[in-house]
């Protein structure tokens, strides 16, 4: 499955960048976390159809959820004693758990099996607005996609056909949709792989984009690519989308309309390499923040979702990890650096950026352990950080931007995924 977070870490880690000062903290607003997000009958599945054979699904404007894909946010103010912003969901050592907003509890949302020996049951999982899982369980015969309540009730297989590897989960705005890659396995093969949805009540997918049709088998192309959701704009009309060479390195991100249509491509300069896996729209939709940037590792740059022009916002050594763009036209992120610049070790600081090409200013405590996966808070005043030392135990941690960090429950065997809940 679709992997790429330990690929980012260790270009990030070669470079170091300008040392953040201090400054005030801006006000928080209210804005999606970065991701990066996916009865006991399997539903029967058709052939599956053009987009432009049936409904296109409905949209809702609202804040939309992680990177990784969109997953529920909750606008409302958390309990007085309460630690996180909503209920989070973890994917921990295959399976989903769901850590309550206190901090401290934390309890199994699944106890899927497969019959692979050594084989993580749950691939990855998405969480739609309404509070619904989708999850993919990659088993021997077929991948199944999975749909469940907020605590795993009403278990329902939605999808499951031998040969079809699923993956990139993402939910549409009003949750009747879910969005996703499939990568077509069987020989002859039966459909195209690439960007399908599916309704989740079950049924046939529906083809948004195809991979590319590959020129020369024995020499394909290096612009043969292939398609994968990564989320959507606030208003539901448009889809992020990751595009990556089927055969060769290189990845590159464009953004499609919700219902299926021409390809707005991110077009980043000459000997500027985009970074996937880390991107968030900006709050009136017109623009992505994602990462680019020399073989030195990524900074943080803007994409403009109509025309596909982009603008650099930070100076070229501010090495830049999960950004997430405010209301205020502030981008929150967090920052990599060597201290002693050139030298010394890896340093990540959350950090925040008021204009472009300003220097960046110092939100928290820097800390000095490996960074894995960061889930920000709806409103950007935290984060959900995983930390992968190579000596100890996987560590998860709320940081919050004005305070010191908070110890999460897991399972200390590894956290493959992030989302908020209701």
């Amino acid at each position: 499955m679709y992997r790429v977070i330990s690929f980012l870490l260790m270009l990030l880690i070669v470079s170091g960048c300008t040392t953040p000062q201090a400054g005030p903290t801006p006000t928080p607003t209210l804005n999606q976390p970065t991701r990066p997000v996916s009865l006991a009958t399997p539903v029967p599945t058709a052939a599956p159809t053009s987009a432009a054979s049936l409904p296109t699904a409905g949209v809702t404007t609202g804040p939309p959820a992680p990177t990784a894909a969109p997953t529920a946010v909750s606008t409302t103010v958390p309990p007085q004693d309460g630690v996180l912003p909503a209920p989070l969901y973890v994917l921990d050592y295959g399976q989903i758990a769901r850590i309550e907003r206190d901090g401290k509890s934390r309890n199994l949302v699944t106890s899927e099996k497969v019959g692979i020996q050594g084989v993580e049951p749950i691939a990855t999982f998405a969480v739609s607005r309404a509070g619904h899982i989708a999850y993919v369980v990659g088993d021997s015969k077929a991948d199944r996609l999975v749909w469940t309540g907020p605590h795993g009730e009403n278990r329902r297989i939605i999808y499951e056909v031998e040969g079809h590897e699923l993956s990139n989960l993402v939910w549409s705005n009003d949750s009747s949709q879910i969005y996703l890659r499939i990568l077509n396995n069987r020989q002859p093969p039966d459909m195209p792989s690439g960007i399908y949805r599916i309704s989740s009540a079950g049924g046939s997918p529906t083809l948004l984009r195809a991979d590319d049709p590959v020129d020369n088998v024995a020499n394909p192309s290096p612009t043969i690519n292939g398609y994968r959701p990564f989320a959507f704009s606030l208003d539901g009309s448009r889809l992020l989308v990751e595009i990556y060479s089927l055969y060769y390195d290189g990845c590159g991100l464009g953004v499609i309309p919700t219902a299926g249509g021409d390809m707005v491509r991110l077009n980043v300069p000459l000997n500027t390499k985009t970074f996937c896996g880390e991107a968030t729209w900006s709050p009136d939709g017109t623009a992505v923040s994602f990462l680019a940037g020399p073989d030195s590792g990524p900074t943080i740059w803007r994409g403009d979702a109509a025309s596909g022009a982009t603008t650099a916002m930070a100076a070229a050594d501010v090495l830049s990890r999960a950004p997430i763009a405010m209301s205020d036209g502030a981008l929150r992120f967090f920052l990599v650096r060597h201290d002693p610049p050139g030298s010394g070790p890896v340093i990540f600081t959350m950090s925040y950026l008021t204009n472009p090409q300003a220097a960046p200013i110092a939100l928290g405590a820097p800390f000095n352990e490996r960074l894995g996966q960061v889930l920000w808070s709806p409103d950007g005043t935290g984060a959900v950080i995983s930390i992968v030392p190579t000596d100890k135990p996987v560590d998860l941690r709320w940081v919050p931007a004005d305070g010191e960090a908070i110890p999460l429950p897991n399972t200390s065997q590894g956290i493959n995924g992030m989302a908020w809940g209701l």
